[in-house]
């Protein structure tokens, strides 16, 4: 019987095992296999780390690992779906106090969407977050029990004199009547 170490060694030339009668160890296989192709041994060897939230021992494949920056090449404390939960929760808490914030997002999303009427018609973003946050507070907007952005001339772009919170009803129906006249506008001159 030849030893493991020498089959090491020569495992590229060696095809003594294949007519062995006697199974192979999984130490032997993935000698062999790490001497011929260190990147397959490297994914049989699987490695395996603790969840911070859930407590349990996952593959190093469930957790997100950083591609840049001072933890290049490291992976993350939660698992991602205890991740995906945490940053849920987390935003839900961020915009319960800043929701000024989420408004600024969809505006910046509305004026940015390539399909979107907003770039067509090429309604512009010029409203900062502090902006909002002062619309917010001079409009009252956390009293109201959907409040929603508007812009006061409709052709007119996102901008700190053209912008006021309101309630997302009134929105909706100002919206509404607008078209309305468009409408009407456009089957008089017919």
């Amino acid at each position: 019987m030849v030893k493991i170490s020498d089959k090491i060694l020569s495992a590229d030339r060696d095809t003594d095992f294949l007519l062995s009668t006697q199974p192979q160890s999984r130490f032997e296989i993935l000698n062999r296999i790490s001497v011929s192709n260190r990147n397959v041994a490297f994914l049989l060897e699987v490695e395996m780390k603790t969840c911070y939230k859930c407590k349990k021992e996952k593959s190093l494949t469930e957790f997100r690992q950083f591609k840049s920056g001072v933890n290049k090449g490291r992976y993350g404390s939660y698992c991602h779906k205890c991740r995906k939960e945490y940053r849920k929760e987390y935003m839900k808490r961020y915009y319960k106090e800043y929701p000024w914030r989420r408004t600024h997002k969809y505006i910046i999303s509305r004026c940015c969407w390539r399909k979107g009427n907003y770039r067509k018609h090429k309604i512009k973003d010029y409203i900062t977050t502090e902006n909002l946050k002062f619309l917010w507070f001079r409009d009252k907007a956390y009293l109201m029990k959907h409040p929603s952005i508007d812009r006061i001339d409709e052709k007119g772009h996102y901008a700190l004199e053209n912008c006021r919170y309101i309630e997302l009803s009134e929105n909706i129906g100002r919206s509404n009547s607008m078209r309305g006249r468009v409408i009407k506008q456009y089957r008089s001159q017919k």
